[in-house]
């Protein structure tokens, strides 16, 4: 062992170390560590009691489950040595020991029962002690406590107890982060900004709901990222922070919002430019950050979440603002931002890509007009809306088109953006590139329909997204967007792809199956119903169980709208008629639906039998 090693680092060695020896042999550890626990854990010496807690915390990852009997003990312990007034050090590994067990802390608000609703006010006193260490006087506590804190945030929303954070406390929750916030050093600001972000998050509704909220929360955030210079360390967080703040407070925000957009769409110039050109910032010397632009970008995405359709009021506010500056007309407004987009879409830093295309899907979703210029993008979204409903209408459509002469409203910039989404589509990208390029154009399909991805929705299908359904390694999420993508763009022009279908069938069929937003994957299914007619052949008749097995994953899910229930039973009718018709060329008698649907798991099997019809 090298002797210059100080002894915290052998302590933080020390518990990684039982936290792997947990993680790989689990509860047989407990039995052996646990008597010792105990005995540090009464120890007088603070010192061996910090050591006792850290090595707690290090047992969660492969022993919470045989701590759990412990754990009502040991958790008003940990909170008693929260608020321990001679040792920071003991204030601090307990705020991270709390934040290991907190999904089981959380677990407790609800009662005994499937129907019960969770009691929140068990929650009070774990966040009142984390806030009363928030405001603590360590720097180092502050961090762990806000570290925790934002773990506890989580998991209340992931596991339904988010009523402790909202009104009548959501107030004094605010409240006392924003003091805290005012004495933090740069370390502690950091980790307050990632916790607002989060709490913002959650409580979006809350905030989009009460104006007065907003005007705790905004003025103070706003000044402190007013004033944080380009090249600050805390640039990043608290445009992140901000960036979630402005999606929560949605219109609440707007008044604030022209001189947030200016200053990001400013930044994003600037560093582009820095950039291709080589300039440096005069107040370091150094190249601007690429992350600046990501950033930047990220914020503006925020405020296009917020303020929704009111966005492109806000570009209008640019471009005035832009033109009464002396500027020339098209230096601001939606052709500033389209053109920062596609230079940022053609990037060579995928953060850089990566936030412009997470921008563009949300773009699509929230205010689609910025594509198409002031008047169209109302029209051209009414259109896509009109496709979507007779796509829904038609059900299966057996050679109905997209319902749509008109082949475009004003879609030149949106169709020159997705052509660089294609682009962005390949496996050569980085997965989250790529991931978000996928989601991007199937939003873009849903705004707009055919007139704007038909031409590119076949060399989509067959290119990029058939080699990404194809790859072992595909990650879950951009398997998902993938097969989203993929049913939006069925959906809205079948005609393109169903002589394709083929390429991508088999696969497209199994990543269905883990579809799991209800928006996407109740489009996707129609999608997939609505070409089923035009590709028969690879989607239904060479693998009908494959197409059982989707339609059966529904039992993991809330059921199928009731009109997209009745497509899905048309498509299986007309396949029993096809295989009664099959057996009877065949000789035999009728079909045994056990046949095909023997090949699924008892569970499909059961769904399907018990939701459908087969005959």
């Amino acid at each position: 062992v090298d002797e210059e090693v100080d002894t915290n680092t052998m302590r933080k060695r020390s518990a990684a170390t039982l936290d792997k020896v947990t993680e790989r042999f689990g509860p047989l550890v407990l039995p052996l560590v646990l008597p010792e626990l105990e005995a540090r854990l009464g120890s007088p010496s603070s010192w061996v009691r910090e050591a006792a807690i850290l090595a707690l915390g290090a047992l969660q990852t492969g022993a919470e489950d045989s701590l759990e009997a412990y754990l009502p003990t040991l958790f008003p312990y940990l909170l008693e040595h929260m608020a321990h007034p001679g040792s920071p050090a003991l204030r601090e590994i307990s705020c991270w020991t709390v934040g290991r067990y907190l999904g089981w802390a959380v677990q407790q608000a609800w009662p005994e029962g499937a129907e019960s609703t969770p009691n929140v006010t068990t929650l009070l006193p774990l966040l009142q002690a984390l806030l009363a260490r928030v405001g603590d006087s360590s720097k180092k506590v502050q961090q762990f406590a806000c570290s925790t804190l934002a773990i506890f945030v989580e998991a209340c929303a992931d596991q339904g107890c988010e009523g402790v954070l909202r009104p009548p406390y959501l107030r004094p929750l605010i409240e006392t982060l924003l003091q805290a916030l005012a004495s933090y050093q740069v370390k502690s600001c950091v980790i307050m900004y990632d916790t607002l972000g989060t709490l913002c998050d959650v409580v979006s509704e809350d905030l989009s709901a009460d104006p007065a909220l907003c005007d705790l929360l905004l003025p103070p955030l706003l000044a402190r990222w007013q004033h944080t210079q380009d090249a600050d360390p805390l640039v990043f967080p608290v445009f992140e922070c901000l960036a979630s703040c402005a999606a929560a407070a949605k219109l609440n925000f707007q008044a604030y919002a022209l001189p947030v957009y200016q200053r990001c769409a400013a930044l994003v110039e600037k560093v582009l430019i820095s950039c291709a050109t080589g300039a440096v910032d005069p107040s370091t010397g150094e190249p601007l950050d690429p992350g600046l632009a990501a950033a930047a970008v990220d914020l503006i995405d925020g405020l296009a979440r917020g303020v929704g359709h009111n966005f492109a009021a806000l570009l209008d506010s640019d471009a005035r603002a832009c033109v009464a500056a002396g500027q020339p007309v098209g230096s601001g407004g939606a052709e500033r931002l389209l053109r920062l987009l596609r230079q940022c879409l053609e990037d060579d830093e995928d953060e850089v890509r990566q936030s412009a295309l997470g921008l563009v899907g949300d773009l699509a979703c929230h205010c689609p007009s910025v594509f198409t210029g002031a008047g169209n993008g109302d029209e051209a979204a009414t259109l896509a809306a009109e496709q979507l409903a007779h796509a829904s209408a038609s059900g299966n459509g057996h050679g109905h088109g997209n319902g749509h002469g008109n082949t475009g409203v004003g879609l030149g910039a949106a169709s020159a953006v997705v052509e660089l989404l294609v682009k962005s589509m390949s496996p050569a990208m980085s997965r989250q590139v790529c991931s978000n390029a996928v989601w991007a154009l199937g939003e873009l399909a849903v705004a707009f329909g055919a007139p704007l991805v038909a031409p590119f929705a076949a060399a989509a299908a067959v290119g990029p997204l058939s080699a990404l359904l194809a790859r072992d390694d595909c990650h879950p999420n951009l398997l998902e967007n993938v097969a989203g993508t993929l049913g939006r763009l069925a959906l809205c022009c079948p005609e393109a792809l169903a002589p394709h279908a083929e390429r991508f069938a088999p696969t497209w069929l199994l990543a269905l199956q883990s579809l799991s937003g209800d928006e996407e994957r109740d489009q996707s299914f129609r999608g997939l119903v609505r070409l089923c007619p035009l590709a028969w052949e690879p989607l239904v008749a060479t693998r009908y169980p494959d197409f059982l097995s989707a339609v059966a994953s529904w039992t993991y899910y809330d059921d199928p709208a009731p009109e997209l229930k009745s497509q899905i039973q048309e498509v299986i009718n007309h396949a029993s008629r096809q295989l009664s018709e099959q057996a009877g060329a065949a000789g035999a008698g009728g079909v045994d639906p056990n046949l095909y649907l023997g090949a699924l798991e008892d569970g499909y099997r059961t769904y399907l039998l018990t939701e459908f019809r087969f005959g």
